[in-house]
């Protein structure tokens, strides 16, 4: 992905969802919230998916133990 300008970005509240072409492909990108109150909405997300990329704050030691009770 190439990304032209940069933007400080915090905690997702809700979905967002952005469209990117990517050669002759459509490509959408739904950034889900990973708090616990945004989690329930995640299995309405899966039937669209063809893919996930999961985003963890690698240097707090304590959301990296979360994100693996979170994704068992």
């Amino acid at each position: 992905l190439r990304v032209t300008n940069s933007v400080d970005t915090g905690p997702t509240h809700s979905c967002i969802r952005n469209e990117l072409r990517v050669e002759n492909y459509l490509v959408t990108l739904l950034d889900a919230g990973g708090s616990p109150e945004s989690r329930g909405t995640w299995r309405e997300l899966y039937a669209e998916a063809h893919g996930i990329i999961f985003v963890v704050d690698s240097c707090d030691r304590q959301r990296m133990k979360e994100a693996r009770e979170v994704l068992a």
